[in-house]
């Protein structure tokens, strides 16, 4: 038999698959990828061998998933997101990776916003709380001032009634003088 054996072939592969990832990572290139997880038919035809290696090398395959972890992406497109699996199906242009799909937040980051949502949210109830004092004591203002209006009279402002009143919250003395 002029061949190498079974397991000799799979091992060439391997070498051969780790010297294209190595010289698409010098080029500064990734890969060939199928929207967010590699292109498994495409990898393999550039190493030289069928589809079926990945599933029956598993040295092949730790590979792949071992390169497919550290770029952050999907082994293959049938552990990907439903998105990638839809625009295959429909038949759609590749998207560049990471296009229309969210990535993880850092957990800190994540508690951070939350921290801040809740004291954004802690503000708005003080001020809708204090809108709702204004507007009351807005209406009062202006009901006294229709029953004086109605009334004739005029009035001025007196000191506060105790201590801790607000300016502007001072005893309404009725000014009896005719004119």
């Amino acid at each position: 038999m002029s061949g190498a054996s079974g397991a000799e072939r799979g091992r060439q592969a391997v070498l051969r698959l780790r010297e294209e990832i190595d010289a698409r990572e010098a080029a500064g290139e990734t890969l060939p990828m199928n929207g967010r997880a590699l292109h498994l038919a495409k990898i393999c035809q550039l190493v030289g061998v069928g589809r079926s290696t990945v599933t029956q090398n598993p040295a092949f395959r730790a590979m792949l998933k071992d390169y497919a972890g550290r770029k952050g992406v999907a082994f293959s497109a049938r552990g990907a997101p439903s998105s990638v699996r839809d625009r295959q199906a429909t038949g759609a242009a590749e998207a560049p990776a990471g296009a229309g799909e969210e990535a993880m937040v850092p957990a800190s980051r994540l508690r951070e916003e939350q921290r801040r949502s809740a004291a954004a949210e802690r503000r708005l109830s003080e001020l809708v709380a204090r809108n709702a004092a204004l507007i009351a004591r807005l209406r009062r203002y202006e009901a006294t001032d229709r029953v004086l209006i109605a009334a004739g009279r005029r009035y001025r402002p007196g000191p506060p009634q105790h201590e801790n009143s607000v300016p502007g919250q001072g005893r309404l003395e009725l000014d009896e003088t005719s004119e």
